[in-house]
């Protein structure tokens, strides 16, 4: 693996500060992802968590073959 130039990822503030200043839409696509999800959002995420409480009963570390697509592993097993 070859080492990033420093032009890439500054490794200074003051590097980074320059680096945004000359791509500009590099800072203003960091900003689009970065803001916050709308409370609707949040909530249905939070509630989508809670119902998998309970679903995944044990964890599972084997290595497991899976069809290829819509392949899975059983829902009562966690895997990571």
């Amino acid at each position: 693996m070859h080492p990033r130039p420093s032009s890439f990822y500054p490794a200074s503030a003051s590097g980074r500060s320059t680096y945004l200043k000359r791509h500009p839409a590099t800072a203003l696509l960091a900003l689009a992802f970065a803001a916050p999800a709308p409370a609707g959002d949040a909530r249905c995420l939070v509630e989508a968590a809670r119902a998998q409480v309970g679903v995944t009963l044990h964890y599972d570390p084997a290595y497991r073959s899976i069809p290829y697509p819509d392949g899975d592993v059983p829902a009562d097993r966690g895997v990571c």
